[in-house]
Order: C-alpha cells, then sequence, then structure tokens
C-alpha cells in the first residue's frame, strides 16, 4: 500500500455509549474494522471508539467509557482532522456524544458526511468502495 505524504485525515463517529456491554464490544469491532478499511482506502482514519473502547478496558476505574470523558480529546481531533464521518448505526441520532460531536464539527467549518447503516456495513466488509 502507498502511503502519501497529505493524507486526509477524518474522524469516524459511531454512537457508543449508552448501549449494554456486548453491543458495545460489537460496535467496537465493527468500527475498529471499518476504520482499518479507510486506512487501507488511503484515508487517515481516526476512531474515537478503538483508541477509547482499549483505554478504557486496559486502565479499570481509572478511565470511564463514557462520552464525556473523552469529550475534549475528541473535540481536539476533530479540531485536526479535514471531516467527519458519521457511522449511522441504530441511535446515532439520539446519542448525546454524536449529535454534540456533529454540531462542533459544523461550527469550526468541517464536513459532515452521514453513512448509512447498510453503506456502512457494505464498505467495511468490502462490498462497495466510497471513494474511487
Amino acid at each position: 500500500m502507498k502511503r502519501e505524504v497529505n493524507m486526509e485525515k477524518i474522524y469516524l463517529a459511531v454512537p457508543y455509549s449508552a448501549i449494554s456491554d456486548h453491543l458495545k464490544d460489537q460496535r467496537f469491532k465493527f468500527i475498529t474494522k471499518m476504520a482499518a478499511r479507510f486506512v487501507i482506502d488511503e484515508i487517515n482514519c481516526y476512531s474515537p471508539i478503538t483508541n477509547s473502547h482499549l483505554l478504557h478496558l486496559y486502565s479499570p476505574g481509572k478511565l470511564p467509557g463514557d462520552w464525556q470523558t473523552w469529550a475534549e480529546i475528541n473535540r481536539q481531533y476533530i479540531d485536526d482532522c479535514d471531516s467527519i464521518y458519521v457511522a449511522c448505526l441504530p441511535g446515532w441520532d439520539m446519542s448525546e456524544g454524536v449529535q454534540v460531536e456533529i454540531k462542533y464539527a459544523i461550527s469550526i467549518g468541517k464536513c459532515v458526511h452521514l453513512i448509512p447503516a447498510k453503506l456502512a456495513a457494505d464498505y467495511t466488509f468490502g462490498r462497495v468502495k466510497l471513494f474511487i
């Protein structure tokens, strides 16, 4: 895989906090695989769930898994990205974290791209391409 010096940088948002531990683990695996697909397609992708899920698991009692704990860190990544992509999995439209991230991204002039759940799944599992 050829690496370009100036790859587009994206922030990948997904609902996560207000769900069961089992569903959190499923979302973590799905969104991490989706982030990997972006990188394979030469898009520099930051997935806050990929990062925070593991840090939370490996620091019991020290780093909570709620959105508020990670809000400022995530805001800095949004500042540094070119755009934000939202995997519109069930609950995305009611997720406090996702909605705050979308509003913040818009307020600082970032493009927000909504990826419907089926398209997100098809892209993640290699059935379609998002970028040509």
